[in-house]
């Protein structure tokens, strides 16, 4: 009878050039990220591939965080990014890979950062809604983080709570204290 260890997961966190998915498809389950003279190919994280298909574009520098696993069959080690943000937001989005679950948001305010969402204020709401966290002392519940189109460019900007998949549009500054009553009442009530 013969027993396998089992393998701990260990972090990465990786910069590089985006080169695009490995197998174009549906499921886009594969990113290609150039990182030096390498070329890595990265399983995506269920979660994140319905929205990865409009979020990159070859050539951006992105950040890549996630775990990576030695296989056994293969005796090679597998990256699985479950986290992937442009270079240009790390410093919006909160939670990382390795944030324990007690630790980690209970909502995700995730803005479209595409063209008709930036032309119309999309980039400045990511910063103004942080800035607005701060000031409601909900950054600890509450974590927004910049994502591709989310398909209602005529009502720009446009941003999704999760869990669920609840859409919103037209937010903006001036729109935040009713934004706030909006979390505040998703927080205490477990619902979106």
């Amino acid at each position: 009878m013969s027993h396998c260890l089992a393998t701990p997961a260990l972090e990465f966190n990786i910069e590089g050039e985006f080169l695009g998915f490995a197998e174009p498809s549906q499921k886009y389950k594969y990113l290609r990220l150039q990182v030096g003279t390498e070329e890595l190919t990265i399983k995506i994280a269920k979660s994140l591939r319905p929205f990865i298909k409009h979020t990159f574009h070859a050539g951006e520098t992105i950040r890549v965080s996630g775990v990576r696993k030695l296989s056994h069959k293969t005796q090679q080690v597998q990256l699985k990014a479950q986290r992937i943000i442009p270079l240009e937001y790390a410093d919006v989005v909160l939670p990382t890979a390795s944030t324990p679950k007690a630790c980690q948001p209970k909502l995700k305010v995730r803005v479209c950062q595409k063209s008709k969402c930036l032309k119309r204020g999309g980039k400045s709401l990511c910063a103004s809604m942080q800035a607005a966290l701060k000031d409601w002392d909900l950054q600890d519940q509450i974590a927004i983080e910049p994502t591709g189109c989310l398909g209602r460019c005529s009502s720009a900007p446009n941003l999704m709570i999760q869990p669920g998949k609840k859409l919103h549009s037209g937010i903006c500054t001036k729109t935040l204290p009713k934004f706030e009553r909006l979390l505040n009442t998703l927080l205490t009530s477990g619902k979106n």
